[in-house]
């Protein structure tokens, strides 16, 4: 059954102008009852980065701080495969720049510099001297499959109002929402034999928008 966060609570306020600064009087005429459930608690957790980060202006990071670095990055590639993939920025007058996003698993890559060397519409993703996939709109969330690659996906998103972020993994894919960690293995269809995973196979949920959840993803690639 669905159980909300905050039960129904009766209260009154005021607010009063003292100078520059506001007060807010509250008054509270019956209790206030907090639902602390996994699943609230995770939402909130979630959100209120979001919520921070959206109200903060430039000025109020820190230069040097780690967590102000993640806020300025506004664009941020992902690359769950075992080999680098080529991403080609192309500008509305046909100038291209080419960056190669190296396997990085939870370890996102920023790409801020190359999106705003030039007026970028579209991106496009190649692998190896394979050709380049369909175009990727800067003005939308789309997916495209990566051309000789065996599966490989190409997913543009959104996962919070700060940044985008651009996904280079296989389609198929394991989500663990549960509260604990799960040890996944893979078999060859032939031998049956455990088919090692590289460490940059797998990725951090909330870095994709999945909140507090754990994110595993393989593809089977056969030579």
């Amino acid at each position: 059954a669905w159980e909300p966060l905050l039960e129904p609570f009766a209260f009154s306020f005021e607010a009063k102008q003292e100078g520059r600064s506001m007060k807010l009087l509250l008054d509270a005429h019956s209790p206030l009852n907090i639902t602390l459930v996994p699943a609230s608690v995770r939402l909130v957790r979630a959100l209120v980065p979001v919520f921070t980060a959206a109200m903060a202006s430039p000025q109020d990071t820190v230069e040097g701080d780690e967590q102000s670095r993640e806020v300025e990055s506004r664009f941020r590639a992902i690359n769950l495969h075992d080999t680098a993939f080529d991403v080609l920025f192309y500008s509305s007058d046909g100038q291209v720049q080419k960056t190669a996003v190296e396997p990085s698993g939870s370890k996102y890559v920023a790409l801020d510099a190359e999106l705003n060397s030039l007026k970028v519409d579209h991106i496009r993703v190649r692998y190896g001297k394979g050709g380049e996939s369909d175009p990727l709109w800067l003005e939308q969330n789309s997916t495209v499959l990566v051309p000789d690659c065996g599966g490989v996906v190409a997913e543009l998103m959104t996962p919070t109002p700060t940044h985008r972020m651009l996904l280079l993994a296989p389609a198929f894919r394991v989500h663990n929402k549960t509260d604990v960690s799960l040890a996944v293995r893979f078999h060859d269809a032939e031998t049956s034999a455990v088919l090692p995973q590289a460490t940059t196979a797998t990725c951090d949920g909330a870095q994709i928008g999945l909140m507090n959840h754990g994110f595993v993803d393989k593809e089977i690639f056969e030579d």
